[in-house]
């Protein structure tokens, strides 16, 4: 099997298990959708996103920031290099901008003049 082709079984692997955490979120009633004609958004409680990113891929929070809006993105990452981005709004509601694998920390370079 290529590097590629093994690349994307891990990649199917990942989301048929985020598939399964969406189906639980949806039985338990903590799922939120935007407009379907536009895109579905996956939002619940901030802490069973955390629980379960924690639980099933290893993931734990690695950045955060604030939007100028007041949202709080955070990504999580795993030391097997999948990572999850999430948005919090200022009422609390928590959703998923985007998951996927390969997630690398590049070092930080100091730009400009030196101090």
């Amino acid at each position: 099997m290529t590097k590629k082709a093994s690349g994307n079984v891990g990649l199917v692997a990942r989301l048929s298990a985020s598939v399964g955490f969406v189906a639980a979120l949806l039985v338990g009633g903590a799922i939120a959708t935007a407009n379907p004609a536009v895109a579905q958004t996956i939002c619940g409680e901030r802490d069973d996103f955390l629980s379960q990113l924690h639980k099933r891929h290893g993931e734990t929070p690695s950045s955060i920031g604030l939007s100028s809006s007041g949202q709080v993105l955070e990504v999580l990452t795993s030391k097997d290099g999948t990572w999850t981005i999430l948005m919090t709004s200022p009422q609390g509601r928590t959703c998923l901008v985007a998951a996927g694998e390969a997630w690398e920390n590049l070092p930080q370079i100091a730009m400009g003049p030196a101090a």
